[in-house]
């Protein structure tokens, strides 16, 4: 075999490699979402369409697939934060950093999957949460400065809305899948601290009816 073609030879193996870790992270992101940390890499192997074997080599252990997921996602959230700080004024950067970040993560059952799933998972979130707290904090200090937000208002008390909105969404999303915005915005109206009318609520709030579908929705799916 001539060089050149050893080395079209190892391009495309490097090409099918790339390929096969691609099929294999969508497909335990899908199955995360539906199943929660039960999968199985065979499992997520088999969705793929490539074998057992392929899974293995690539990530070792489900755990550490999991682990992989969850960064890709706390990834994104540094990168929404860090372009949530260069907005001129802070108010508008932290809406957006939440509106962006609940977004991400409202209804999604595979981010929370990964996040209890991960051996690595208390590590993992601690490293990304010390990136994510230096463009949030200047967000919340130059919203402090212009008396936009209520003094008090601390770093842990955004990853706390997040989380807050993330448990409505799971609530409610079988019902309306973008009620969780209504929700954000009840909160962010509470951040605010000047006397503006803060924003408008939306979507409309839910009927008791719908409350009524989705608990039993949750409920249902609770005795599986």
């Amino acid at each position: 075999m001539t060089e050149s073609k050893r080395t079209s030879t190892r391009r495309t193996m490097r090409a099918d490699a790339a390929r096969n870790r691609r099929r294999i992270l969508e497909a335990a992101d899908e199955l995360l979402a539906q199943y929660g940390e039960r999968v199985t890499l065979d499992d997520v192997a088999e969705a793929a369409g490539v074998g057992v074997g392929t899974a293995y080599r690539h990530f070792g252990n489900k755990h550490n697939l999991i682990t992989e997921i969850l960064e890709h996602y706390l990834g994104q959230i540094g990168e929404i934060a860090a372009s949530a700080a260069r907005r001129r004024d802070p108010w508008c950067g932290l809406v957006q950093m939440l509106e962006e970040t609940c977004e991400l993560v409202a209804g999604n059952r595979a981010f929370m999957a990964a996040m209890t799933g991960s051996h690595e998972n208390t590590a993992v979130f601690d490293r990304y949460e010390a990136l994510i707290s230096r463009p949030l904090g200047e967000i919340l200090e130059r919203a402090r400065a212009e008396k936009l937000v209520h003094p008090e208002i601390a770093i842990s008390d955004i990853f706390g809305v997040i989380s807050m909105v993330h448990g409505g969404a799971i609530f409610t999303h079988t019902v309306d899948a973008n009620h969780w915005r209504r929700y954000l915005t009840l909160l962010l109206n509470g951040i605010r601290s000047d006397r503006s009318p803060g924003l408008p609520l939306r979507p409309s709030a839910l009927s008791v009816e719908q409350k009524r579908q989705a608990r039993q929705i949750a409920m249902a799916r609770r005795r599986r």
